[in-house]
């Protein structure tokens, strides 16, 4: 296909709202490239300047809106920039449209007419050189597809190709088999283009076949100017189109053929020499088989026996006896049963003077036309055909079962994986329940165990009763342990103590004193029942610790001997660390400067915020 159209150049900001460098282009289709030249020359009847190329396999292509272009569509590529063209109306756009996208699912190298067989021929192990016969195809056929079989165990997949080799191979070698009675006729014409709705005065459509341009009417504004031999045929209806002047156009598809005869390459009232091509029969019409003798008024498919003719002699002949006419007639035991009453075949009158005449029995309906050898042979080879077609449908069929199984099967087995994923996912969720609830109680043990250590070091007089024996402790500390495998199922975070060198007992231990600093641990809580009430509800309210009463401020500190060398119930380093974080606080506490600065307090108002009046 060729023609114009309005190409969309290359280059930065090259969007379709910001740019407007389209150009005019000649554009040209042939097999899965499109060429563009700068422009077409009338006179010569060549195009001009070529620009570029445009690889069309495995393209798409989608419309887009334009203010001005409005009949345009890009074509895209996975690894290519896409190229934005624009059609003159919208008629041409959605032929160029057709012809791309034929184009991009064209296969490499195809030509139209003979395809190529050699993936077929492999697949049945032949070797198409040595022109094997039908007998040889079959047998080649039945081996490959006895090895590829499913129910002997073989690829379903290799079965289907093998299958599909030697349909496509017999049905080929049968059609050139057909073609080799047929002679080929050309018949070379220049016709003259009429006004619009007469044109070339025929019309063509493409054989879905092969490709072929066929001629499937002729019209009376046909009009021939020049004719070269044979002069004595004549245009018909089945002729096929195979050259246009010097193009050979059997590779082309209708629509590059209707682009080459437009009104722009070719006007109203021009010459045009097309040839054509006409498939003839060598032996000339197809014969009848001949006609078998019937006797006079004999209907061929009358129920009595057919009564065959022979040839008389020329001259006279004398009369059949009579004795040899009547032994014909009778009966096959006559001549054994002495009651039995012969027939006379020879008209007699009866009571009522009317002549009676004896007929043979009546038989089926026959053809009384010869079967021939061939006859036999063709039902016999269709017989063989239609077995054979038998065979394949139930192989067919057999697939399809097998299919159908293995689908079945899949099914069931994601059934199975889909509802064990939901039962792990319930079990995940009660772990996950079962270690929030062990981590809570890990919590209120540490506490206990805390307050145990907290009243050790008070003096004896105001010490309080324990609640936490060493029995207790050692289940806080399993407890913690069976937490944090409930959490890590895989062992991994126990393991990785007892690498570092370190046991569970002493994690535990580190991890009280880091509760301990984070302030998730009040160390003035007692050992009545109503604070362990109220330790459990501010552990189980993970918004507790927003609440200031439930944290650690300075004076809390201070009386507990945190801050200044007094005695605590933390650790050497729990305390020095704790001290350290509340120097960095204090450290960035803000000055009078900074309020300043922070428009907070107002200059040389010492004391007072900014904008408050001195009471």
């Amino acid at each position: 296909m060729e023609g114009f159209l309005w190409k969309k150049a290359r280059g930065v900001n090259t969007s379709l709202i910001n740019r407007r460098n389209w150009k005019r282009r000649w554009f040209v289709i042939d097999g899965q490239f499109m060429t563009y030249y700068e422009t077409f020359d009338q006179k010569k009847g060549v195009p001009v300047n070529k620009k570029g190329v445009i690889p069309l396999k495995d393209c798409g292509f989608l419309m887009v809106a334009h203010a001005k272009m409005q009949h345009c569509w890009v074509v895209r590529h996975e690894d290519r920039r896409p190229i934005y063209l624009n059609a003159e109306s919208e008629n041409e756009k959605f032929i160029w449209l057709e012809a791309i996208e034929k184009a991009s699912k064209m296969v490499e190298g195809e030509v139209k007419g003979k395809p190529d067989l050699t993936p077929y021929w492999a697949a049945l192990k032949l070797d198409p050189a040595a022109n094997p016969t039908l007998k040889q195809i079959d047998r080649a056929y039945k081996k490959a597809a006895l090895r590829a079989h499913p129910d002997k165990g073989g690829d379903a997949d290799m079965f289907k190709a093998v299958t599909d080799a030697y349909e496509i191979i017999t049905s080929t070698l049968d059609e050139e088999e057909e073609e080799k009675k047929y002679t080929h006729l050309t018949l070379k014409a220049t016709i003259k283009k009429g006004p619009p709705g007469v044109g070339f005065g025929m019309v063509v459509v493409e054989d879905p076949k092969n490709g072929s341009i066929v001629v499937k009417e002729v019209l009376d504004g046909l009009k021939i100017v020049g004719k070269t031999d044979p002069e004595e045929l004549e245009l018909k209806k089945g002729d096929v189109v195979i050259a246009i002047g010097d193009d050979d156009i059997r590779s082309w598809p209708l629509i590059r053929v209707v682009q080459r005869l437009n009104n722009f390459r070719v006007p109203i009232g021009g010459l045009v020499p097309l040839t054509f091509d006409r498939k003839v029969r060598v032996d000339g019409e197809e014969e009848r088989d001949e006609k078998p003798d019937f006797s006079e008024d004999q209907n061929p498919w009358d129920e009595t026996e057919p009564v065959f003719v022979p040839p008389q002699p020329d001259g006279e002949y004398e009369e059949e006896p009579r004795e040899t006419a009547k032994s014909i007639f009778e009966g096959p035991d006559e001549g054994y049963d002495e009651e039995a009453t012969p027939i006379d075949p020879y008209p007699n009158e009866n009571s009522n003077g009317e002549t009676v005449r004896a007929t043979s029995r009546s038989r089926a309906a026959t053809m009384s036309r010869n079967v021939f050898k061939d006859d036999t042979e063709s039902m016999a080879a269709k017989i063989q055909e239609l077995t054979q077609t038998n065979e394949d449908l139930e192989i067919e069929m057999n697939e399809a079962k097998e299919k159908l199984a293995m689908a079945e099967a899949k099914l069931s087995g994601m059934r199975r994986e889909v509802e064990e994923a939901n039962q792990t996912a319930q079990d995940c969720n009660e772990r996950a329940q079962h270690a929030e609830v062990e981590f809570q109680r890990v919590l209120l043990s540490t506490e206990e165990y805390h307050e145990a250590r907290r009243q050790h070091h008070v003096a004896p007089e105001k010490r309080e009763p324990a609640t936490t024996t060493s029995k207790n402790l050692k289940e806080a500390r399993d407890k913690a342990i069976a937490a944090v495998a409930a959490t890590d199922p895989t062992g991994n975070m126990l393991r990785k103590w007892e690498r570092e060198g370190e046991s569970a007992e002493d994690k535990l231990k580190r991890l009280e004193a880091r509760l301990a600093i984070k302030g998730l641990i009040n160390l003035e809580q007692k050992g009545s029942a109503a604070n362990k009430e109220a330790l459990k509800m501010r552990q189980g309210d993970l918004q507790s610790r927003l609440n200031p009463n439930s944290r650690l401020n300075h004076s809390d500190l201070r009386s507990k001997g945190v801050i200044r060398g007094a005695r605590s119930g933390m650790d050497e380093s729990s305390a020095k660390i704790m001290k350290k974080r509340l120097n960095q606080k204090l450290k960035y506490r803000p000055n009078h400067s900074d309020l300043v600065k922070g428009g907070i307090l107002r200059p040389g108002a010492k004391g007072r915020a900014y904008g408050s009046r001195a009471v």
